[in-house]
């Protein structure tokens, strides 16, 4: 495969990638929004507590929320929560109240996820290492020099 193809392949996923990364951001602005139209609870409302919190209980509280959010079962736990949701909206729903009801839980499960998300960022944030910049044009020196 030709040098340009493959760097084009590149561009294109780096693109896709970003764009993605773009969409997640506007939905979540978008979710925002209608939380507070709607008179609903937001991330800042339930945040407060954790804002009060001192250093080093913050600290136990960020890393609590780093386990949880990166668990596995964390995330089936939400995902089937919210696929029993959607399900019985879909299948069940006998009229708009019903509806508006089983919106209004998977709002709830998805604030709960952005909860920890936002609080296990934190964590990883200070305890992670910077990545090591790796330059491409090295990448394979000490094979080329043998």
């Amino acid at each position: 495969m030709p040098l340009k193809e493959v760097w084009e392949i590149r561009e294109n996923r780096e693109n896709n990638i970003s764009m993605a990364v773009r969409e997640k951001k506007e939905q979540k602005a978008v979710r925002d929004i209608l939380r507070e139209y709607l008179n609903g609870i937001t991330l800042k409302d339930v945040t407060g507590f954790v804002e009060r919190m001192e250093s080093d209980e913050r600290e136990k509280f960020c890393k609590f929320c780093f386990d949880t959010f990166t668990n596995p079962y964390f995330n089936m736990v939400c995902d089937s929560m919210r696929f029993m949701q959607l399900s019985f909206i879909g299948r069940q729903a006998a009229n708009y109240d019903e509806v508006t009801f089983g919106r209004a839980t998977i709002n709830g499960v998805e604030l709960v996820g952005e909860f920890y998300e936002k609080y296990a960022g934190e964590f990883k944030e200070k305890h992670s290492k910077p990545e090591e910049h790796v330059e491409e044009h090295k990448a394979f020196k000490s094979i080329v020099t043998e």
